[in-house]
């Protein structure tokens, strides 16, 4: 999606699109993304997580997750040569949150992108803050889904997260050299090994020796794992992934 495209679709949101949950289509509350019967079923994450995959330990305190997680991290169990040093996460991808981008993955609803884009990034400011400058950068969209949907939804976060902070969004730093089958479909080792040398740092967007990775959400960490590989490949020393929800073993 061109530069100047994103830059135009996000001022569109921000000036027409009126606050509104981002699960349902009731009236949001106040500098919340969800109305008060949605805030009930969201799940912000826990202090206490893993600081490498954002996995809460103990797992969590909503109704959906297993709640015995013994003998260390099982999330970074199942990454063992993850190149990305820390992940955070905001929300638990359950209930509300689950359903909020259900709504904007596939019935492309930009109210509800726009609910999601103003809580987060209050929400993820502190972290922001506390990190050197880095770039900002995307996970690439699939070329089918930018066509569905018209809009990237880690590009909008990541250029939404960066306004008023000294990082900077770069949102074409990435980009896919091969198609690749959707993540959702396979499971944990195909996830893998559908993404292996799928991506690469553009020339002309060369990243510092600092980053910040985007992407919505963070089940298997495929994903993000093969993103960062490609930006250590161009010389990252240093890889902080950012996601609006984090995934969690389920019952």
């Amino acid at each position: 999606m061109p530069q100047r495209l994103v830059h135009l679709l996000q001022q569109a949101v921000d000036r027409l699109l009126p606050p509104g949950c981002a699960a349902c289509d009731d009236p949001a509350l106040p500098e919340s993304a969800f109305c008060a019967i949605c805030e009930e079923d969201s799940y912000l994450l826990p202090s206490s997580v893993c600081p490498r995959c954002a996995l809460p330990l103990p797992l969590s305190r909503s109704p959906y997750a297993s709640h015995n997680a013994a003998g260390g991290c099982p999330g970074c169990a199942r990454r063992p040569f993850s190149p990305i040093g820390r992940t955070t996460a905001i929300w638990e991808y359950e209930g509300a949150v689950s359903e909020a981008l259900r709504r904007i993955k596939y019935s492309g609803d930009l109210v509800a992108a726009q609910s999601l884009l103003n809580a987060s990034a209050a929400l993820i400011s502190p972290t922001l803050r506390a990190l050197p400058p880095s770039l900002i950068i995307p996970v690439p969209a699939r070329p089918e889904n930018l066509r569905e949907r018209g809009f990237h939804l880690p590009s909008l976060l990541a250029r939404r997260w960066a306004k008023g902070t000294h990082h900077r969004p770069a949102l074409f730093t990435l980009r896919k050299t091969r198609q690749t089958r959707a993540q959702a479909s396979l499971g944990l080792i195909e996830r893998s090994t559908n993404l292996r040398d799928a991506f690469k740092a553009h020339k002309a967007h060369r990243p510092a020796t600092s980053a910040l990775i985007v992407d919505d959400v963070l089940t298997t960490g495929a994903t993000l794992d093969a993103a960062a590989c490609a930006l250590r490949e161009a010389g990252v020393e240093k890889i902080h992934a950012l996601v609006l929800a984090r995934s969690l073993p389920r019952q």
